[in-house]
């Protein structure tokens, strides 16, 4: 008995867990891929076109961000878990270092 073989997909899609997933580049070239949770061709090339439109109009994707924070600040705290320090009612400027060094 021969195999059957599928049909293939569209560049930007392909086929897994028996959904269609999308495969897209964001602005800074990284490679994304998210699935569709869709078994329709048409409907997850509709997704792709959106999310390739919100990249070229410049839509910021909140699974993608991240608060930037320096090594020295991690290394502060000693190789623990960063947290943000509990409110002692002092002023945020007592724990902002000088910046007129």
């Amino acid at each position: 008995m021969a195999k059957q073989r599928k049909c293939r997909l569209p560049r930007g899609l392909f086929e897994r867990d028996g959904f269609i997933h999308i495969r897209y580049a964001d602005r800074t070239g990284k490679i994304l891929r998210e699935s569709t949770e869709q078994t329709s061709v048409a409907l997850a090339q509709d997704i792709l076109r959106k999310r390739k439109i919100e990249v070229r109009e410049g839509k910021e994707f909140p699974a993608t961000r991240f608060a930037h924070v320096r090594f020295s600040e991690l290394t502060r705290h000693g190789g623990r878990p960063f947290q943000q320090p509990a409110h002692t009612g002092r002023s945020a400027s007592a724990h902002e270092p000088d910046s007129s060094i």
